[in-house]
């Protein structure tokens, strides 16, 4: 780490050493530069760094930005890129976001410092320890303070999928009854969610489901206002998935399952072309056992009729 005005054209001077399994090692230097910016770095503000970069002869130089590059400054970095002996690359505000996002332990030891959110690290903590899961006086405390603009992704699908899966029927009367308003948040956490897929097909294609002890939605209520099924399924091999299909709107829905292991490991299928036929395949894959008999089958399918019969805004 270089400190200082004169810092030679970098904040970062790093080596890295490469193995290679047939000329062996060798290292590469690393210039590493940090603008913070509130808009805009315009190529004025570069100059003397790649001046530095060429003559000191890095093999990378890197540019870490809490905003962006302006048009000319992005312009004339892709021509200066070609008559290069190194490599220039640029981490952006969006880009470095991201990256922070994926490592919690960082956000919370120097970017947060934020009772609210000490609340939901501590929630989560008891969820995975000690199978706690957030009522819904915590669920509301904590989408009234938190900043969900720190929040990881992980965390975002865990305040979203614990709220339709431990959903009890008064608590369910009175967001509709407009005596708890949730709606603005989880709409927000929904347009979060959907832009974030991570899957492809049916969230939970490849796991087989053994037991469910929590059943929400059209598998628990007759409500004509539903418009999701929740539950907390056992999966063989161990642990368990909280698991969450809603319909969004007349042509989307969001399909989110939640692992609990210490990672919070999450799946996200974001479906814009909805038609009910997504959604009888989730029920049916969730009624289905390793029992084959055909009594089991039977009632499996009646079930499904039934559960399906009363999912009105669900078709």
């Amino acid at each position: 780490m270089r400190q200082g005005g004169a810092d030679d054209g970098r904040d970062i001077e790093a080596t890295f050493t490469v193995n290679n399994s047939l000329i062996g090692g060798f290292d590469e230097k690393f210039f590493f530069e940090c603008k913070r910016h509130k808009k805009g770095v315009p190529p004025e503000k570069l100059n003397s760094k790649i001046a530095w970069a060429d003559a000191e002869s890095p093999q990378h130089f890197v540019l870490i930005l809490s905003s962006y590059i302006s048009n000319n400054g992005q312009t004339w970095l892709d021509k200066i890129r070609k008559t290069k002996h190194y490599k220039i690359h640029v981490i952006d505000g969006k880009i470095l976001s991201k990256l922070l996002s994926q490592h919690e332990d960082i956000v919370t030891k120097y970017f947060i410092k934020d009772k609210h959110y000490n609340v939901l690290l501590n929630t989560i903590e008891k969820w995975l320890l000690s199978f706690i899961s957030p009522n819904f006086e915590t669920l509301c405390y904590l989408w009234e303070n938190l900043d969900f603009k720190i929040l990881t992704t992980n965390q975002k699908v865990f305040l979203y999928v614990m709220y339709y899966c431990d959903l009890s029927e008064k608590e369910f009367e009175n967001e509709h009854n407009g005596e708890v308003e949730v709606s603005d948040i989880l709409r927000e956490l929904s347009n979060n969610l959907k832009t974030n897929p991570n899957c492809g097909s049916l969230v939970l294609k490849n796991e087989k489901i053994f037991s469910r002890t929590i059943q929400e939605g059209y598998f628990y209520s007759t409500n004509k206002d539903c418009d999701f099924i929740a539950t907390q399924a056992g999966i063989r091999g161990g642990g368990y998935v909280y698991y969450l299909f809603r319909r969004l709107s007349k042509n989307e829905a969001i399909e989110v399952c939640l692992y609990s292991n210490s990672t919070l490991d999450y799946k996200i299928r974001y479906i814009r072309d909805y038609n009910i036929a997504y959604y009888i395949e989730a029920v049916k894959h969730l009624l289905e056992d390793i029992v084959a008999d055909y009594s089991y089958q039977r009632n499996c399918l009646d079930r499904l009729e039934k559960i399906i019969e009363r999912s009105v805004n669900m078709k």
